[in-house]
Formats: C-alpha cells, structure tokens, sequence
C-alpha cells in the first residue's frame, strides 16, 4: 500500500494536536503553524494550503513520519502486523 499523494491530504489541525502532545514550547508549534500557512503559488496566485503538509520542506519528512507513527500505533491497537517503509506500508 503506497500512500499516494500523502502530504496533500494531512490534516494540519490533527498533526498541531499530535504535536503539541510531544512539544511543550508553544514557539515551535507557532513556527510550525506559520510553516502551514505559508500556502502555494499555483498559477502565478497564492492559494492558503489548509489540508496539506508542504513537500520539499526542511519539516516535511518529520512531519510525516509523525502522521504515519500515529497510523502505525492505530495498526497496532487494532491488532495488525505490518511493515512501514519510508510512505509505503504492507498490512499482514
């Protein structure tokens, strides 16, 4: 199972939630938030980004990584065995 287009469909509430459980100092949450907003240019016009996490970023792998650490415990909870290679993942 490859999670395609991952970092589009994050939800940046959800990942601020899991975060801010973690990282205690409201600076780097703020800093992470402002990263959020930062949005695209598509077309030559800004668009604010509300769903995803942006690629390429200095943040993006370790933000996902926290996202896919979150579905790894949900794995685990619900009792499947399962291996997770960088954003693929085979469920057993």
């Amino acid at each position: 199972m490859d999670l395609e287009k991952f970092f589009d469909n994050v939800c940046q509430s959800k990942l601020i939630e899991v975060l801010s459980h973690t990282i205690k100092d409201g600076r780097v949450i703020s800093l992470i938030h402002k990263c959020f907003n930062s949005g695209v240019v598509q077309g030559g016009l800004f668009k604010k980004t509300e769903v995803d996490v942006p690629q390429d970023g200095p943040l993006s792998l370790l933000l996902s990584d926290v996202m896919l650490n979150e579905m790894d415990k949900e794995l685990t909870r619900r009792g499947h065995e399962f291996v997770r290679y960088a954003n693929g993942r085979m469920i057993l």
